[in-house]
């Protein structure tokens, strides 16, 4: 809340993707006042809801590739090895998705030790499904058909969940 307030915003729409929606909803639960709009996409109200309906899309698409990447995720700690992993598991995540263009336009920089440190300590605990009954703002939830992590499921979880919210699903 410290970059609104130096920012002088007394209100702001808050967005969130994926993990991102994690930080905005616990954003939102703890200044309410200060959230004129929240924006939720591909993001759930607790990790441990499981992920039933995400193990059928994957098993949809899995290759042996994948298999083995997945196997590998919270473990990595080479930042290269990582940036594969990644690059092998993201097909999961979209209906069509063209890896080779999005390895040719990447510029992300990846940290093994950050990921393998997070999927540690920070998913396991989050969960704010008990709050969002409380939030009054105007809310938009977005989730996307094929994604397997944060599923069409989780995100109506989240919409049923936050009172008067609109939730849309893009299909591709």
């Amino acid at each position: 809340d410290a970059l609104r307030t130096a920012l002088g915003f007394k209100q702001w729409i808050v967005i969130g993707h994926s993990y991102g929606g994690f930080i905005a909803q616990l954003y939102a639960i703890k200044y309410p006042d200060t959230v004129s709009q929240l924006v939720l996409l591909d993001t759930n109200p607790a990790t441990a809801l499981g992920n039933p309906d995400g193990a059928q899309l994957v098993a949809k698409k899995i290759t042996p590739e994948i298999t083995a990447a997945l196997g590998k995720l919270g473990t990595v700690t080479d930042d290269e090895e990582w940036k594969q992993v990644w690059y092998t598991i993201l097909p999961l995540y979209f209906y069509k998705y063209d890896v080779p263009s999005f390895i040719a336009a990447d510029k992300t920089i990846y940290r093994a030790t950050g990921i393998s440190w997070a999927a540690k300590n920070l998913l396991a605990p989050y969960g704010t499904r008990p709050f969002l009954g409380t939030l009054a703002m105007r809310t938009l939830i977005g989730g996307g058909r094929y994604d397997w992590v944060t599923t069409v499921r989780k995100s109506e979880i989240v919409s049923k969940t936050i009172p008067g919210s609109a939730l849309v699903i893009f299909e591709q």
